[in-house]
């Protein structure tokens, strides 16, 4: 029996950041076996994972077991690890020496992430929602409603492979994207509240039939509707009857042209059906 001090060491799977198994005396012999194929089910790949450990000491088979040895593969690759690497990594971060630890089983190890395949469509259904709430808010949020919103994909996305602890799909916020012709929308992939990958979604967008949400008032003169145009000439009044050539408003200047007249002339209106001659 005797007592390690741990040394600093570092093994790549993905990366590792495992703090150091100080076991000081070693009650039992150890063997750890060594599997030939591994697909990892999280992120972080521990001991445990990749090999059987045997020992009469049962602590230190859970601390062993538990040990991370490094960060899978992505979803879909495969990564292969050679024994004597994963021999060093252990004995540096136990602190036990090589006679106290008995290897078996493979001399190199393949390592891949276990994956699904989420459909292309899921990923256009989980933008499309996101995109048609977004556009829908905007266009309200400026005093129009529209009677119809198209989004087509510009191409639908390939399927995406993503690990099988995958569990949700959020598209980014679109808040500060205004709409546009042609939108991408980044659908995130979570396992968990860990991030594992984005896919882009894109579209073409249409908007039919945008009219006022809210009711305009009626206007004071209207267009093709006959109005008094009253001018001033010191003190003498006079009235004329004119044709309105433009919609508007109180104090709104717009064209008008008398009976019988071909030219027009400006006036501001001053009431309902009532305009005055600009200077």
């Amino acid at each position: 029996m005797s007592t390690r001090t741990c040394a600093p060491a570092r093994f790549v799977i993905g990366v590792a950041t495992a703090a150091s198994l100080c076991t000081g005396a070693v009650a039992a012999p150890v063997r750890i076996e060594l599997k030939p194929e591994v697909q990892a089910s999280q992120a972080q790949v521990v001991l445990g994972d990749v090999a059987h450990v045997y020992s009469a000491d049962l602590a230190l088979v859970r601390r062993l077991v538990e040990l991370p040895v490094g960060h899978a593969p992505r979803a879909g690759d495969s990564v292969t690890v050679e024994r004597s690497r994963l021999q060093q990594w252990v004995h540096a971060r136990t602190g036990l020496r090589g006679d106290e630890i008995q290897w078996s089983g493979a001399t190199e190890l393949q390592v891949s992430m276990a994956a699904r395949t989420i459909p292309g469509e899921q990923l256009v259904q989980v933008a499309q929602a996101a995109l048609h709430q977004h556009l829908s808010s905007t266009v309200a949020g400026q005093g129009l409603t529209p009677a119809r919103i198209d989004l087509q994909t510009a191409a639908e996305p390939a399927p995406a492979v993503v690990p099988a602890t995958t569990t949700r799909l959020v598209a980014r916020s679109l808040a500060t994207v205004p709409p546009a012709p042609k939108m991408l929308v980044w659908v995130d992939a979570y396992s968990g509240e860990r991030f594992v990958r984005a896919i882009p979604v894109r579209f073409n967008v249409s908007i039919h039939g945008q009219a006022q949400a809210l009711a305009r008032p009626a206007p004071a003169v209207a267009r093709g509707d006959w109005a008094r145009l009253v001018s001033q000439a010191g003190a003498v009044t006079l009235e004329s009857r004119v044709q309105v050539l433009q919609d508007a408003q109180l104090g709104q200047v717009v064209r008008v042209r008398q009976a019988n007249g071909t030219g027009s002339v400006l006036a501001r209106v001053s009431g309902p059906g009532v305009l005055e001659i600009q200077p």
